[in-house]
């Protein structure tokens, strides 16, 4: 992969983790598959009309901080959400380059952001099931801010907490709507991951370069 920049002269590096660090199959599988599953069963109705009315609230709610908050479905659909990805923690699975990535940014005395949407309940059932925690300087929730990363609140609040230099900084997540807030924003380095879902094709993203390993950009 081409050098998109020089190690040298990054200080911080900002990292999604859903489809990033990891594989974005677990949250597929929970959302479309095992959450219909569930719905159908509680409400005695068929899983295509479960799907159906998930498909609409989803539709309804993405990119809003309702979107990633548990306890908005835990409300809406009448089910223990956190209980049940309890249940399902073991298909939680690192992407490929990730630990060896990780490795490489604390040699180089890298601050290391955790930036995530996720529900601060379920950042912990991944971050203690994965074992990730332990590299990062700083992980930080959206919910923890109420703004998503969707918005450029988020990232005025997330700068004013931690003193990143934007010309010095890396963004990556599988998001090209957030890597363009992130951008507008000043952040100067964002780069896609176009393999979120390993058991699915590569994404392609339109205005910013991509890879399907972090080590590649090492």
């Amino acid at each position: 992969m081409k050098e998109l920049f020089n190690f040298q002269e990054i200080t911080t590096v900002i990292l999604d983790m859903d489809g990033t660090l990891l594989d974005l199959s677990f949250d597929n599988y929970f959302w479309l598959e095992f959450i219909p599953k569930q719905y159908a069963d509680k409400n005695k109705i068929s899983i295509t009309d479960a799907e159906q009315t998930l498909y609409e609230l989803y539709q309804k709610h993405s990119g809003t901080l309702s979107w990633y908050c548990l306890d908005f479905w835990k409300e809406n659909l009448k089910l223990d959400i956190k209980n049940l990805k309890n249940k399902i923690k073991n298909k939680i699975r690192i992407k490929d380059g990730v630990i060896d990535f990780l490795k490489f940014l604390q040699n180089k005395n890298i601050q290391i952001i955790l930036a995530t949407n996720a529900h601060p309940q379920s950042l912990e059932i991944k971050m203690k099931q994965s074992k990730l925690a332990k590299y990062f300087n700083v992980i930080q929730s959206s919910h923890n801010f109420k703004q998503p990363k969707e918005s450029l609140v988020f990232w005025q609040i997330l700068q004013q907490e931690n003193n990143f230099n934007n010309d010095k900084t890396v963004f990556i997540d599988d998001s090209e709507k957030i890597l363009s807030i992130a951008k507008k924003f000043g952040i100067k380095h964002n780069i896609g991951i176009n393999n979120p879902d390993e058991s699915k094709p590569l994404i392609k993203f339109d205005n910013f370069p991509s890879t399907n390993n972090l080590t590649k950009l090492i």
